[in-house]
């Protein structure tokens, strides 16, 4: 089986609806449908400490592997 993290940004000063947000929803859409991929999708905040330790848990989330 096939393990994807898939990540794109929330959002920013006065933008209410980061661009990625909506790309990363439609490529999970389409990656949800394959019988052979293990899915895991996070918004990320636009903060690099808490997008760094979010996408980290994504990861563990999905492979059971401790990263630090």
């Amino acid at each position: 089986m096939t393990k994807v993290v898939l990540t794109g940004f929330g959002p920013f000063g006065s933008v209410a609806v980061n661009p990625a947000h909506a790309g990363v929803l439609d490529a999970g859409m389409a990656l949800y449908t394959d019988d052979g991929v293990q899915l895991v999708v996070e918004i990320l905040p636009v903060e690099f400490d808490r997008a760094r330790g979010e996408t980290l848990d994504a990861i563990q989330q999905l492979t059971n592997y401790s990263i630090n």
